[in-house]
């Protein structure tokens, strides 16, 4: 982790986040953690991959040119 992000909180960027199908998600800009949107608090906070866990969920969609 970013010391940046240790200090002042991760940053994203929100035209960066997409939606999984079951939450809001994003990753740090600095350190490139995956972030996801606290339904609960509608805060940002790091993904726990054992609390988030659910089959439901997407990948981050991929916007390349073929």
């Amino acid at each position: 982790m970013n010391i940046l992000c240790r200090v002042v909180g991760h940053y994203r960027k929100p035209e960066r986040a997409w939606h999984d199908g079951l939450d809001w998600r994003a990753n740090c800009t600095r350190c490139a953690t995956p972030l996801i949107k606290d339904p609960m608090t509608r805060a940002w906070r790091e993904f726990d991959r054992e609390r988030d866990f659910d089959c439901a969920r997407r990948g981050k969609p991929s916007h390349e040119r073929q």
